[in-house]
């Protein structure tokens, strides 16, 4: 049996072209969803209808905000870890209005650390990674925009890390 040729090229060049194809895919994807580029597109649990509004946690340390579009003033929290993942949703964005959104951030302002987004496809909703906290107080700023042209929308909440 004969081997691939590929087994006969130098190993750094086999490396090299393997990824330079990972990021020509990962180019690509960028083309065609550039809106999205600051957000990973990754599956998660979707939320239920019941979980819409008010802030809830489910046993995996998931603080769920609901609808981002609903809630007003500011949200206490109590979080006994060193890190805080939120999930939410814009309900106000349907699939078609997702190609047109410009996207949203979620900072720690106590800290300065900036939580990554991930969104499934074009789904309005959201889950960060683990949001570093200070012991204390912790500001959590939500900031989106519904268009590029859009007036920037924010939400703080307020976690208080023991």
């Amino acid at each position: 049996m004969k081997s691939p040729s590929f087994f006969s090229m130098p190993w750094d060049t086999v490396v090299f072209l393997t990824i330079t194809t990972v990021g020509f895919g990962f180019s690509l994807q960028q083309l065609r969803h550039p809106h999205m580029s600051h957000a990973l597109q990754l599956p998660f649990t979707q939320m239920d209808e019941s979980s819409e509004v008010g802030v809830g946690s489910d046993s995996r340390g998931i603080f769920d905000l609901g609808c981002l579009d609903r809630l007003n003033g500011r949200d206490r929290l109590t979080n006994p870890e060193s890190t805080i993942r939120l999930r939410g949703k814009l309900c106000r964005l349907n699939t078609k209005a997702m190609h047109n959104f410009d996207g949203v951030t979620v900072k720690n302002l106590t800290n300065g650390f900036e939580s990554t987004i991930f969104f499934r496809g074009f789904d309005s909703t959201f889950v960060t990674d683990y949001l570093v906290l200070v012991p204390g107080r912790n500001l959590i700023q939500l900031e989106w925009k519904d268009t590029p042209s859009a007036e920037a929308r924010t939400y703080i909440a307020e976690v208080l890390q023991k």
